[in-house]
């Protein structure tokens, strides 16, 4: 069945499909690359360089290293975090994907959950480990991991990747990474809870702008969907995740630090909610990482309105089907000197299973993916891209 599919992609929105703010990464402090797959487990399949490819499922509790460094477009040396769409696909159980940096403890936190024969991706700015890797953990059953790379960091630069530390889990019995924040019950429905960000998980006490966090919604009784912004703001008419009840899904934010170093978390939905959340790294107050407040640049479905009135309205996006949209120079994203911006995309009523691809207009097509969708489903996922003259979105189901 050929697929069409609404797409947003935002630096806006309101209501239960939004997207959350996109933000402007300095062009010192982001290198974006064109996507380039760098480990594909599935047999046959093909990687940037023919190496990391056809391995075979990830097993039970085992971890699968793959070279990040030297690849893709990526330097051999001098590179401090990577940034990487991970997919999970033919999960054979329920369970969990942590990826981390090569020879640091193995933390007790999550990249994106599965359920058996699920596809989901989910992004993760990660610290290079020892021998320029780092490391995919699969929890449970066998699963076969897809890593694309989408850009790096240097070493010493302006952001700085950590080993994934829990912030916040409101399930009771589930630990933090120090004890704070843990066991508070769920989010009430139409609420938000707040905690700590700075001084925690090796994020400093001060000097801190912004953080870049997993936050994963689990055990929801009713649909809706979380907005995470900085404590003692506005909070906007946006969401960084949508789920329906009971499911788990993560997604990837990252968020300037509100008032006494904390984030809030408004669960919009009409019944409770748990939230986990844990820190992947952390930008230092100053210029090279610009939150905006959100304003939208994209949005397909009809009558639905973007910031400036351009790019809004087109229809859905059919099966092998692109478009490309201006991003810099519109909702507060400058229009130059922009290394990345950080966005999210929401795919929404799609007739048929498929996947998206956001990559610089003026690039050839890569073979890696940003979602991953099925028929009906409304998914959301950060992006990290270096956006060229424009950004090409391409369906394909």
């Amino acid at each position: 069945m050929k697929c069409a599919v609404a797409v947003f992609a935002s630096v806006s929105l309101g209501g239960v499909t939004s997207m959350a703010p996109a933000h402007a990464i300095d062009i010192a402090t982001f290198h974006g690359l064109t996507p380039a797959r760098l480990m594909d487990t599935r047999s046959g399949a093909a990687t940037i360089d023919g190496t990391f490819s056809g391995l075979g499922p990830i097993g039970t509790g085992a971890t699968r290293t793959v070279t990040v460094v030297g690849r893709g477009g990526v330097p051999a040396t001098a590179v401090g975090a990577v940034a990487l769409n991970i997919t999970v696909t033919n999960p054979t159980a329920a369970g969990y994907l942590t990826v981390f940096p090569t020879g640091q403890p193995q933390p007790t936190a999550s990249n994106l959950n599965f359920t058996p024969g699920l596809t989901i991706p989910n992004m993760a700015v990660v610290a290079v480990g020892a021998g320029g890797q780092v490391s995919v953990f699969n929890s449970a059953g066998t699963s076969d991991v897809i890593v694309d790379v989408l850009g790096w960091f240097p070493a010493g630069a302006a952001f700085t990747g950590v080993n994934p530390a829990r912030l916040l889990d409101t399930r009771a019995g589930y630990p933090t990474f120090d004890g704070a924040f843990a066991g508070l019950g769920p989010v009430a429905a139409n609420s938000s809870t707040q905690f700590i960000a700075s001084g925690r998980g090796t994020v400093p006490a001060s000097g801190v702008g912004a953080v870049a966090l997993n936050v994963t919604v689990t055990a929801p009784v009713g649909q809706g969907y979380l907005t995470v912004y900085p404590t003692g703001a506005t909070r906007p008419t946006a969401s960084n995740l949508n789920f329906v009840p009971g499911q788990t899904i993560p997604n990837m934010v990252i968020v300037p630090l509100g008032t006494g170093g904390q984030i809030s978390i408004f669960n919009g939905s009409g019944g409770t909610a748990h939230v986990v959340v844990d820190v992947l790294g952390w930008f230092p107050a100053g210029t090279a990482f610009t939150g905006l407040t959100p304003a939208r640049v994209l949005d397909t479905r009809i009558g639905q309105p973007t910031a400036d009135g351009l790019f809004s309205g087109w229809g859905k996006l059919f099966d092998d089907a692109t478009m490309n949209v201006r991003v810099t120079g519109r909702g507060g994203i400058p229009a130059s000197d922009v290394g990345a911006v950080a966005l999210n995309v929401t795919v929404t009523n799609p007739t048929a299973a498929g996947y998206l691809t956001v990559y610089p207009s003026g690039n050839r097509h890569p073979t890696a993916s940003n979602l991953n969708f099925v028929p009906g489903q409304t998914i959301t996922m950060l992006a990290i891209v270096w956006p060229g003259t424009k950004l090409r979105f391409e369906a394909v189901g």
